[in-house]
C-alpha cells in the first residue's frame, strides 16, 4: 500500500450537509455565550474540546442554530472525521479511508488547515454540564446565622394611622364651598352662545327675518283662507293643497328661527347659573367653590 499525504483546500461552495460546529477559543464562558445565541437545548448538545482550536459541538437532532457569531460549520467524512463544510481533501478519500485517518482510541478527528488531523482531549463525548464546576467551598461558618423575620407575601389591606371622622371630612369640605363667589370667573360651557358684536348682529338679523316671515305668513294665510275655503267648497282640492304645501314649511322655518334666538337669549340671561351647573357635573370639587353656602356657616 502506498501512503499519500492528504491535503485540505478551500472550496467556493459547501461540500456536504452540516454535521457539527466548531466554536473557537479556549474559554468555556465564550462557548456558553455562543451556544446561548443558537436557541437550542444547551443541556442536550454534545461537545469535544480541541486544544488550541476550541470545542467541537453537535446539536440535538432536529435543531439548527438560529444565529451564530463565531462558530464555523463542519461536515463529516466517514462518520469519524470532520472538516470545514467549505473544504475538501485531495486525493479524494473513500468513507473507509477517511474513517481510518482518526486513531481508533479517540472518538473522532478534525482535519484543519495548517494543523492537519487534530484529535480531541478526551476519548468520549461530553455534555455542557461536564464543563461546569461548583465554586470552591467557603471557609466561613454559616451555622450561627439567625433567620430573619418572614414578611407576608400577600398584601390584603392598607390602614391609615388614624381613621378620619365624618364630621372632619364634612368640615374640611365646607371650608372650600363658596370661596370664589364671582360667577363671572366660571369658564364658558361647550356650545355656549356668544355675546360679541357679530353674535348680537346675527341674532338681530335672525329675529327680524323670522318675524317678517311669520307676519307675512299670517297675513297671506288670512287673505288666502277665504279663497282656499271657497275653492275647497267648489271641489278644487288641488288649489287648497297647493296653498297649504308652501305656507306650512315657511311658517315652521320662521318659528324655528325665532325659537333659536329666544333660546340663546335665555341662555345668556342664565349664563352664570348654567356654567355653574356644568362645572358641578364635570368637576364637583371646583364647582363647589363657586356655590353659595347655605346656613349661617357655623
Amino acid at each position: 500500500m502506498i501512503d499519500l499525504p492528504v491535503e485540505i483546500h478551500r472550496t467556493e461552495t459547501e461540500r456536504g450537509p452540516i454535521a457539527a460546529w466548531l466554536v473557537p477559543g479556549d474559554d468555556p464562558r465564550d462557548w456558553f455565550n455562543e451556544w446561548a445565541r443558537w436557541r437550542v437545548p444547551v443541556a442536550s448538545v454534545r461537545v469535544l474540546p480541541l486544544s488550541g482550536l476550541g470545542v467541537l459541538t453537535v446539536v440535538p437532532e432536529g435543531f439548527r442554530p438560529v444565529e451564530t457569531l463565531r462558530a464555523m460549520a463542519l461536515r463529516a467524512v466517514g462518520g469519524r472525521v470532520f472538516l470545514p463544510v467549505c473544504a475538501d481533501v485531495s486525493p479524494t478519500l473513500t468513507e473507509s479511508e477517511a474513517a481510518a485517518l482518526a486513531p481508533t482510541d479517540v472518538a473522532l478527528g478534525l482535519l484543519w488547515p495548517g494543523r492537519g488531523l487534530v484529535v480531541p482531549d478526551c476519548d468520549h463525548w461530553l455534555v455542557a454540564a461536564d464543563l461546569l464546576a461548583a465554586p470552591p467551598e467557603a471557609a466561613a461558618d454559616w451555622s450561627v446565622t439567625v433567620p430573619g423575620e418572614r414578611l407576608n407575601e400577600r398584601l390584603t389591606r392598607v390602614d391609615p394611622q388614624s381613621q378620619p371622622r365624618m364630621e372632619d371630612v364634612l368640615s374640611d369640605g365646607r371650608d372650600e364651598i363658596g370661596t370664589r363667589a364671582d360667577l363671572t370667573e366660571l369658564p364658558p360651557r361647550p356650545g355656549e352662545p356668544g355675546e360679541g358684536l357679530v353674535d348680537r348682529a346675527r341674532r338681530a338679523i335672525q329675529r327680524a327675518a323670522g318675524g317678517a316671515v311669520s307676519r307675512f305668513v299670517k297675513q297671506l294665510g288670512g287673505k288666502a283662507g277665504g279663497a282656499v275655503g271657497a275653492a275647497a267648497a267648489a271641489g278644487a282640492s288641488g288649489l287648497a293643497g297647493a296653498a297649504g304645501s308652501w305656507l306650512k314649511p315657511l311658517a315652521n322655518w320662521s318659528a324655528g328661527l325665532l325659537g333659536k334666538v329666544t333660546r340663546e337669549l335665555e341662555e345668556l340671561r342664565q349664563r352664570e347659573l348654567l356654567r355653574l351647573l356644568e362645572m358641578l357635573q364635570r368637576n364637583p370639587d371646583e364647582g363647589l367653590k363657586y356655590a353659595i353656602e347655605m346656613g349661617d356657616g357655623s
